[in-house]
């Protein structure tokens, strides 16, 4: 961009022009390895930054649509009097704390396909039930149809047809659900049949009962999900899990503000030694600098033109690398925003407008007291 600049005369010979251009010239080869340094160092401030603040905002989203009930309580070894006893206890507490909520209980069957799979199975009439509490679209099957619910977006669906090991059904797949009515404990794929033709499997393999409690949002909170579970815990620890979205988000929440912290530390650090690298290169050429600024001002250099030339020298040497940073950043949040599938861009900008007004601020400073130097040297304070 240089050499084209200074190809067009009229351009290169118009003012100051000839001394910006010629000058940048020679401090772009003089300092392409700082700038190499400095490119690099602000890249991985960027990215550690923008990384860790996207993952924050990826905690929430990927907790709240795998769990999409307030509180969930899976019975796993058939035990209906522990059911009970374990239900009646999240209800109560509940009560004690004056939240309202919906219950909802539903049976998920898991049966051996032909190609010994194991597959889990949830009666279409149950699952409308739970599609119901969370706004789905309600399903009609017919015969042997069945829809399956299936979240991993970056992987197909294995199967199109399912067949079930010591019966003569297979079961074609009429549509994939994408969202989850169950925690993800229960395993996918979770295949929607018929009620009579689940009950025509005969005895499941294993059978477990999942309740689910629906409540408003703002009463879903991380404090009645740990007193439940711990409740939960001083009754018995075995053979049902019982998880909470709030709480769980808390406690990741918890070990990841650490890796924030430390994050924002490193970031700090290597934000800080880029400015040191710009810092005391300019402050190595400030003798040539001002042999060379008060030469100029002998043949006509003013005051405001010494200012307008030094700041765009200046200029150069703070934000080309911070820009080529960004664009290297860009790239590589970018990638983690596919593959998170997380809005990692909202904290991408936040974080480049954070260290651009930084830089900012960092510049005008070293400006003034880089100018007061050269200003003196020339004799105009």
């Amino acid at each position: 961009m240089i050499r084209t600049l200074r190809s067009n005369r009229s351009v290169f010979l118009h003012k100051t022009n000839v001394l910006v251009f010629s000058d940048m010239a020679y401090r772009m080869k003089d300092n392409a390895r700082m700038f190499f340094l400095v490119t690099i160092v602000s890249t991985v401030a960027i990215c550690a930054m923008g990384g860790l603040m996207g993952y924050q905002e990826t905690i929430h989203k990927q907790i709240s649509d795998a769990y999409p009930f307030a509180y969930n309580y899976i019975q796993t070894t058939g035990d209906v009097g522990q059911a009970a006893y374990q239900t009646k206890i999240i209800e109560q507490v509940l009560k004690e704390r004056g939240i309202r909520y919906d219950k909802l209980s539903v049976h998920l069957a898991n049966f051996d396909s032909i190609n010994g799979q194991s597959l889990n199975f949830i009666r279409l009439s149950e699952y409308t039930k739970l599609a119901k509490a969370l706004d789905y679209p309600v399903l009609s099957l017919q015969g042997n149809e069945a829809a399956t619910i299936w979240t991993m977006r970056n992987r197909p669906l294995p199967e199109r047809e399912w067949s079930v090991k010591g019966t003569s059904i297979t079961f074609n797949m009429k549509q994939t659900v994408g969202k989850p009515v169950t925690p993800p404990i229960v395993d996918e794929p979770l295949l929607i049949v018929q009620d009579e033709m689940l009950d025509s499997f005969g005895n499941p393999k294993e059978e477990h009962l999942l309740t689910a409690y629906d409540t408003d949002s703002a009463d879903s909170t991380a404090d009645t999900g740990e007193a439940i579970a711990q409740q939960l815990g001083y009754a018995q620890t075995s053979g049902f899990w019982f998880t909470s979205p709030a709480y769980l988000e808390e406690q990741m929440k918890r070990t990841y503000n650490l890796m924030l912290f430390v994050g924002l530390f490193v970031s700090c650090v290597f934000f800080v030694a880029s400015g040191s690298f710009l810092y005391f290169r300019l402050f190595t050429d400030l003798n040539d600098d001002k042999q060379k600024y008060r030469s100029i001002t002998k043949i006509g250099l003013t005051d405001k033109e010494l200012e307008k030339v030094a700041t765009l020298q200046m200029a150069l040497l703070f934000f080309v690398p911070l820009a080529v940073a960004l664009i290297h950043s860009s790239v590589a949040l970018y990638a983690l925003h596919n593959l998170l599938h997380s809005p990692v861009i909202h904290s991408a900008i936040t974080v480049y407008s954070v260290f651009l007004v930084a830089q900012f601020l960092y510049f005008l400073l070293i400006r003034a007291r880089y100018l007061k130097h050269l200003k003196q040297s020339a004799g105009f304070n």
